[in-house]
């Protein structure tokens, strides 16, 4: 694999110059020369580190990565370095260890924190700056560590499966060679900016990449105090725990019960934190621990009765049940407290187009939230279809579904919808596009059997449309079985008999 003869060419050209070339080449297809690929990883690993969290007495405690953001020594690590450790170090990969001097700001759901290491000489740092891009499913990435991990210390990985998640907007799925010790360090695109960070909990499952757009968010809080200072209050430790950002980590990976375990551990230090209450209360929910979510939603409403997460919780839930009606005010309460939800815009416009109510104020529902978080893919998608059962509008929703399939595409029928409106505008190439993509996710998807088969026939390709409109048949969409009559041949239809 391109992943481990890159990292290993670093060691010894000699050994692998068939690997580099096989590695190089596949880059150059995604748009970056070779001297390109050189500079992007030469700076990228003198701006990353390794991490070492000590107590009192010089016993080392845990382990991390991270990396520069500026030239003059603020950096990016792992937040729970500060909660275990009295006292945190940083080494570059040439050998140079700094200390960190100053806590400045935490994200306890991403579990980073912003620091400041001492600079007596006035170093002058290789840094990354947090991008703006947005990463997507199967993107070619480098994914740094540890240096203990990985040979050459990085990995040349295609990213897995994108989620959108509470509070960490997108992350994305990685297999590659690395453990929690790596947790913290960067991931850089084919350009060399830093799209994402390191998220590993647990070596049996996969790495999460988390998006690195959290750094944009309102979720930092204050610390600014002396990293010897942490020792003196307790309480603001306790913030940097590591427990909710597990929670979250498990809930991404649909692992409820851990998740739950998390977050339960959280909830020990912070006995009052509804958030935590609210998402415990959902993932048991997950896991049809009825009576236990109850039981937290509950406390929650004791806490803050009028919380926007509860109401729309409730919600969610309450669409599971089918009770659309009920559903549909809770989210109106939520967004009530909370105006630019844009989960609670979304769910709202489903129940509303279920209900069959106003179609106009569904597709506001869905517009304001694309228009609060253009990184949503459901916004896109339920506009689409709803634009597509009662405008007939196929560019407008050609284009919502693309950036739809952009942005995940493995939404339920996204391909399929959309090699529809590729058939209707006469593409049929880029129509059978998407009708294999759809069926290679949903071996059984009849309706893209059938369309397949419609573009196949006005190609001329009519034996493939025919087979194709068959095996629609034998999946049970009886409208296939009038094309078959129609337009193949006896044989066919013996055969499908």
């Amino acid at each position: 694999m391109f992943a481990l003869s890159v990292g290993r060419c670093r060691l010894a050209w000699s050994c692998c110059l068939r690997g580099w070339a096989m590695g190089l080449l596949m880059w150059m297809c995604v748009g970056a020369s070779g001297q390109q690929l050189l500079e992007v990883i030469n700076q990228t690993e003198k701006a990353v580190v390794a991490a070492r969290a000590y107590v009192l007495g010089g016993q080392l405690v845990d382990e991390g990565a991270g990396f520069f953001i500026s030239a003059d020594g603020l950096a990016l690590l792992p937040a729970s370095l500060f909660y275990y450790g009295d006292s945190v170090t940083v080494e570059l990969r040439s050998g140079r260890t700094y200390v960190v001097n100053r806590i400045l700001q935490a994200h306890a759901f991403a579990n980073m924190a912003m620091v400041r290491v001492a600079n007596p000489r006035n170093h002058t740092f290789t840094y990354l700056l947090p991008s703006r891009e947005m990463f997507v499913e199967n993107q070619d990435v480098l994914v740094y560590s540890h240096p203990l991990e990985l040979d050459g210390g990085f990995d040349a990985v295609q990213l897995g499966r994108v989620s959108h998640q509470f509070y960490l907007k997108r992350q994305a799925r990685v297999r590659s060679g690395i453990s929690e010790r790596s947790f913290g360090a960067p991931v850089v695109n084919v350009r060399g900016q830093c799209v994402g960070v390191v998220n590993a909990w647990d070596d049996t499952r996969p790495s999460l990449v988390q998006n690195i757009l959290f750094m944009n968010d309102s979720l930092w809080f204050t610390v600014n105090k002396a990293t010897r200072q942490m020792r003196q209050s307790q309480a603001l430790r306790d913030r940097l725990s590591p427990d909710l950002n597990a929670a979250m980590y498990y809930l991404s990976l649909v692992d409820y019960p851990e998740s739950a375990r998390y977050f339960s551990r959280h909830l020990k230090l912070f006995p009052r934190d509804g958030v935590a209450y609210a998402l415990r209360g959902h993932v048991r929910f997950m896991y049809k621990n009825n009576f236990g979510s109850r039981e937290d939603f509950t406390l929650l409403s004791q806490l803050n009765p009028n919380d926007y997460l509860l109401y729309y919780l409730e919600g969610v839930h309450l669409m599971r049940e089918k009770k659309y009606a009920e559903a549909q005010s809770s989210f109106t309460r939520s967004l009530a407290v909370k105006s630019d939800f844009a989960y609670a815009l979304v769910e709202r416009g489903r129940a509303r187009v279920l209900l069959k109510g106003d179609k106009q104020a569904a597709f506001d529902d869905f517009t304001a939230a694309i228009r609060v978080d253009t990184t949503y893919a459901d916004g896109y998608y339920e506009r689409a279809r709803l634009v597509l059962q009662h405008a007939e509008n196929n560019q407008t929703a050609l284009g919502d579904l693309s950036r739809a399939i952009l942005l995940d595409p493995n939404l339920p029928g996204a391909c399929t919808i959309r090699g529809t409106i590729y058939l209707a505008l006469n593409d049929y190439r880029a129509a059978t596009r998407d009708f294999d993509v759809a069926l290679v996710k949903d071996p059984l998807d009849r309706y893209a059997y059938f369309n397949r088969g419609v573009a196949f026939y006005n190609m001329g390709m009519s034996e493939r449309a025919c087979v194709d409109w068959q095996r629609a048949v034998e999946l049970g969409y009886s409208k296939a079985a009038d094309y078959v009559a129609a337009y193949c041949s006896a044989k066919v239809r013996k055969q499908g008999r």
